[in-house]
């Protein structure tokens, strides 16, 4: 979907349409938008971010429903050099999908997500919310060192693998909001992603 409108900056966002819940690959997506771009040691936060300072903000994220799902990338990016932004989103895409995580980063997204996890169950509202989540979304409830085990036997190759899965031009949709170069933007970055 794309518009061209009067705005301070290029608003984006990319989803890529993926599995369900009940899908066993699901602790390795998990990793894998950690690595790529859910918090602030993300690939997308270091690289467009910090480094080119290209983006205001940028996170991916990802939901999963009972049959189907969605990995999406959302950044508001620099008007004036949102081209040069779109090439290094591009990049880390592919990266993902031609190269194994090293060990280091792999490490950490698992800490990250263990930690974080066992965060959230420290108080009875948060043991209550994981109780929930799990009887209304799986039917049944899964303990949490089931869950912590499950995120541990993830391999790098299992990352890769993923992401060579679900990062097709013909699985990604694209929304973005541009100062009057949408089209030819949405363009640009679509046929970025027909060469990863």
């Amino acid at each position: 979907n794309l518009k061209a409108k009067d705005i301070e900056q290029t608003q984006m966002a990319l989803g890529f349409r993926i599995f369900g819940r009940f899908d066993k690959r699901r602790y390795a997506l998990k990793l894998l938008n950690v690595i790529l771009g859910e918090n602030m040691s993300s690939r997308l936060f270091q690289v467009v971010r910090e480094k080119h300072g290209l983006a205001y903000a940028i996170h991916s994220g990802a939901q999963l429903f009972a049959e189907t799902g969605a990995l999406v990338i959302s950044a508001g990016l620099d008007r004036k050099r949102h081209d040069k932004a779109l090439e290094l989103i591009a990049r880390e895409i592919h990266r993902l999908k031609q190269e194994t995580v090293n060990t280091q980063e792999l490490e950490r997204a698992k800490e990250y997500v263990v930690g974080h996890m066992r965060l959230g169950l420290e108080s009875p509202s948060g043991h209550m919310m994981w109780v929930g989540d799990h009887v209304l979304n799986y039917g049944s409830v899964m303990a949490p060192e089931a869950v912590i085990a499950a995120i541990q036997a993830v391999q790098a190759e299992d990352i890769q693998k993923l992401a060579d899965t679900i990062f097709r031009e013909r699985t990604a949709s694209l929304a973005w909001l541009s100062p009057g170069t949408a089209a030819r933007d949405g363009e640009r970055f679509k046929a970025l992603l027909a060469e990863m």
